[in-house]
């Protein structure tokens, strides 16, 4: 429901723009020999180039899909900016489903030779234990030819949900002169869940190995609270490789496996333009995709447009049993003779 809530909203505001945009928008001055200019569209612009991506994810004990779809919402004239609307759907074969929808803002530098970027995403997560959270994600990320920087915070509400109960059961007999007593005891358990709070970072340089493709290699570290026990913290490291324009190929490694289904992660992604500007007004909105499979360099100024790089797989913890109190009844039968000889008490 909110994939859809998502795609008709986009769809509906730029339909409604769409009108002005044709008729109302910022008109390039006509070139002295004559030729007609094409106007340059602000709201829902062409270029930056809008992308969807398709992934999958496989580590020892996951596997996962995911689409990640990018709608440019603003750009100035000058093309040195970028404001859109990003959408992600993430399925694990545990159950898990993740539906994030966040706003993103990236800046070209004067220099042209660095992107700012920050974003927050509002992430809807329903666990593999059939609970649901959501949390705030927050993000800043540095992007050059050589070098790129990410960081990423998680901010969860701060609910413990309820996964299950169960209750043990022992008894203890007393017997004495006259009667015997029999005290049981029930001690209550239960299993709690929680989204994870904390942060990763990563930084990684583009290593010039080969002049048609773009290998990076990626440092970096995470912490994330356990209110159930140790935290997780420790390295992690990620190699990726941009086989073709829009094809990017990932191994990925983390300290805790817990976070990824395991130490080691491969994935494998494609990327292809999508304009709902031209969806609406009946041009193709995969307009330019056959790039995306060509090899050689991108523009740099292209990255604008690419994939926010988030968070770990797996984004709640569960609790082994916690005790939560116990009940107790007791029983006694009264006898005119004395159960055992002797007359001392029996304690089982």
């Amino acid at each position: 429901m909110n994939s859809i809530r998502n795609l008709i909203l986009t769809t509906a505001i730029t339909a409604m723009f769409a009108p002005t945009l044709q008729a109302g928008h910022p008109v390039a001055p006509a070139p002295k020999d004559g030729k007609s200019v094409a106007p340059v569209r602000e709201w829902f612009p062409d270029e930056p180039l809008s992308f969807i991506t398709v992934g999958t994810l496989f580590s020892d004990k996951l596997t996962g899909v995911s689409v990640d779809s990018i709608t440019g919402i603003w750009s100035p004239q000058q093309r040195d900016a970028f404001l859109f609307l990003d959408s992600r759907y993430h399925y694990e074969d545990n159950g898990q489903f993740i539906n994030s929808t966040g706003l993103g803002f990236r800046k070209l530098s004067p220099c042209k030779n660095f992107i700012f970027g920050v974003n927050a995403f509002w992430d809807s997560i329903h666990s593999e234990q059939n609970n649901d959270f959501d949390q705030l994600g927050l993000g800043a990320e540095v992007l050059s030819k050589w070098v790129d920087f990410r960081f990423n915070y998680y901010l969860p509400e701060n609910d413990q949900v309820l996964v299950d109960r169960k209750s043990a059961h022992r008894s203890k007999r007393t017997a004495g002169a006259g009667f015997v007593s029999t005290t049981k005891t029930t001690d209550h358990f239960e299993r709690l869940e929680v989204a994870l709070e904390g942060f990763n970072a990563e930084i990684g340089v583009n290593l010039p190995v080969c002049k048609h493709t773009e290998i990076r290699l990626f440092g970096g570290y995470y912490h994330y609270d356990n209110p159930f026990g140790g935290d997780f913290n420790g390295f992690k490291a990620r190699l990726e490789a941009r086989l073709l324009r829009g094809v990017i190929a990932n191994v990925e490694y983390w300290d805790d496996a817990y976070l990824m289904g395991g130490h080691w992660t491969a994935s494998v992604s494609a990327s292809v333009p999508f304009s709902i500007y031209n969806l609406v007004t009946g041009r193709n909105p995969f307009e330019g995709a056959a790039e995306s499979f060509k090899t050689g360099q991108r523009d740099f100024k292209s990255r604008l447009g690419e994939m926010v790089e988030r968070s770990h797989r797996i984004q709640t913890v569960t609790s082994g049993y916690i005790p939560t109190g116990s009940t107790r009844s007791t029983q006694t039968t009264y006898f005119q003779d004395e159960p055992s000889p002797g007359g001392g008490p029996i304690i089982e």
